[in-house]
């Protein structure tokens, strides 16, 4: 199934949606890029601010719900709103704390699969490159694990993220004129 809806005249359009949402969404992802890039830790307290006043309004929603209709498991709807509102307020009031403790959990996240992968490959490895590879794992995992210079490290995936950002708004906004388009050979 196409992506494109093709219109009499012979011009493509995105199926289900406007062109020009495809595009706005493009532009805001390379902007996007060139934040993180620029601004990487500032960025991320951003995104972290935003997610935290979702938290804070759907666990007001949570609440609200679970107080008016008492259905089934009402009291976890309850205890849920709670702790989102909770975590919510506790990052718009530590933000940078948040993004601290968001690097530090990413890193620990990454060192122990580093760990993990690299356990498994030693003891599934059938040859000596597999043995080198599974050692090579583990021993990266466990400095990730306690290397204290996180915050650098997540300063630079930041920046990774920044860049594929860009080039996914890039290529979706080619995408998108190439769609609206089409050549004459098609």
């Amino acid at each position: 199934m196409s992506a494109f809806a093709y219109a009499p005249g012979g011009s493509a359009e995105p199926a289900g949606t406007s062109w020009w949402y495809t595009l706005f969404g493009s532009v805001g992802s390379v902007i996007l890029g060139v934040l993180l890039i620029a601004q990487p830790v500032v960025s991320v307290m951003a995104v972290l601010t935003i997610i935290a006043l979702f938290w804070v309004g759907g666990g007001v929603v949570g609440v609200a719900v679970a107080l008016w209709h008492r259905e089934n498991s009402w009291g976890w709807r309850l205890v849920g709103g709670i702790v989102s509102i909770l975590a919510g307020l506790f990052v718009l009031a530590n933000p940078l704390f948040s993004t601290i403790v968001v690097a530090e959990a990413l890193f620990l996240m990454l060192g122990i699969s580093a760990f993990v992968m690299g356990l498994t490959g030693l003891f599934s490895s059938r040859s000596l490159g597999s043995v080198i590879l599974s050692l090579a794992a583990i021993a990266i995992g466990v400095m990730i694990m306690f290397e204290p210079l996180h915050l650098v490290g997540f300063v630079v995936l930041i920046q990774w993220i920044g860049l594929v950002a860009i080039a996914a708004g890039v290529l979706s906004a080619v995408a998108t004129y190439v769609g609206r388009h089409p050549t004459a050979a098609s």
